[in-house]
């Protein structure tokens, strides 16, 4: 199969999400420090989230989810050389779903909403998942971790 780097920019995008996530974390738990509904030492532990922050906090922990999954099939995906134009899409109809499901998550938190957009990203997912189990299945035989490294060697070869 032809490969592209393609299958790396929705991995971006999403680490560029939760980048942004921690920056509104940050700057909501220092604005609820400076109004005094929390105390700096709360966020040693981290035993309490002020309601200030809580829906970013939350929307944070979710983005170490489900995501680590795509993360992990987009990889395999791009080092045995089975991704294509399908995977890459479904690639980005995911990391589409995680910014419409934070947004939805941090503005009005309806549960009607979001609920639909994290299923069309766990589908989109579940459907990367089965392309990469058949692509990889078909193309290798088995994927292995010395397989993964003469790919790998492979297609920086043909890079240079």
């Amino acid at each position: 199969m032809l490969s592209t780097d393609a299958t790396l920019w929705p991995m971006i995008a999403h680490a560029a999400l939760v980048f942004f996530l921690y920056w509104l974390l940050s700057r909501q738990r220092f604005e609820a420090v400076q109004a005094g509904s929390a105390e700096a030492g709360h966020f040693r532990e981290n035993r309490e989230e002020p309601p200030e922050s809580r829906a970013v906090h939350n929307n944070l922990k979710n983005q170490f989810e489900l995501p680590v999954l795509f993360y992990a099939v987009c990889l395999v995906l791009y080092v045995s050389t089975a991704d294509n134009g399908g995977t890459v899409a479904l690639a980005w109809v995911f990391v589409l779903s995680r910014y419409a499901h934070s947004y939805v998550h941090l503005t009005s938190n309806r549960l009607r909403y979001r609920r639909p957009l994290f299923m069309a990203g766990f589908f989109c997912g579940d459907g990367d998942v089965g392309l990469a189990r058949g692509l990889v299945g078909s193309e290798l035989g088995y994927f292995s971790l010395a397989s993964a490294r003469h790919v790998y060697r492979d297609r920086r070869a043909r890079r240079e």
